[in-house]
């Protein structure tokens, strides 16, 4: 049985689908375990496990680092979402149907915000970029109708079963955001790979559809 502490920095993405549900399922298993979570932008996730204030990490991306063992874990398709309200969705939209639109994703530090301003400039759409650290915000402004958000599909199941957002048919593909697990290589290395063995496979029986694809 596991006891302890144990430090886990987790992107909101994770925190708005499978985590707390697998947070649950691990009190069950390992009542022994506390349980101290963090939850930031992978960025800072990569800070904090650099600096030994967690111990593992699921995040955007990976890390190279001597002292972090970091291994692929999931990847989550991303896609444009808006509200019904804007009359955007249910038809295939052209690259006129999205400039000088808001856009709302992730801060510029992140994946996605390169990756939106890749896909926008390479289809010659100008637009207004909002880099935005919190998910949950960039959902509410999404939702009242303010812009087009750029995020995870499987951080908005809630959301697009509700008909509160719809999906957009962007005249181009969406690249995939790659998370991975990381975890220090030290004395809490043993508990950390029993929690990842555990994550995966509970996304694994959790995902249930095509918006997250296990890779642990």
């Amino acid at each position: 049985d596991l006891t302890g502490i144990v430090r886990i920095g987790i992107s909101d993405t994770m925190v708005a689908s499978w985590f707390p549900d697998f947070l649950i399922d691990l009190r069950k298993s390992h009542p022994g375990i506390t349980v101290e979570m963090f939850v930031r932008g992978s960025p800072h996730l990569q800070d904090d496990l650099t600096a030994n204030s967690t111990d593992i990490a699921f995040l955007v991306g990976t890390m190279s680092n001597p002292s972090v063992i970091a291994r692929d874990f999931c990847t989550c398709d991303m896609g444009f979402v808006a509200a019904p309200e804007l009359g955007l969705h249910g038809r295939p939209l052209q690259p006129a149907d999205l400039s000088n639109l808001h856009f709302f994703t992730f801060e510029k530090v992140s994946l996605p915000y390169p990756q939106l301003v890749h896909a926008l400039k390479s289809h010659g759409i100008s637009a207004n970029l909002n880099a935005i650290t919190s998910l949950h915000s960039i959902k509410l402004l999404t939702r009242k109708g303010l812009g087009v958000g750029y995020l995870p599909l499987v951080a908005l199941r809630e959301d697009l079963s509700s008909g509160r957002l719809v999906r957009l048919d962007p005249p181009f593909d969406l690249p995939s955001l790659p998370f991975s697990v990381c975890y220090n290589d030290g004395p809490q290395k043993h508990i950390a790979q029993i929690i990842a063995n555990a994550a995966g496979d509970f996304v694994r029986d959790w995902s249930g559809g095509d918006s997250i694809k296990i890779s642990y």
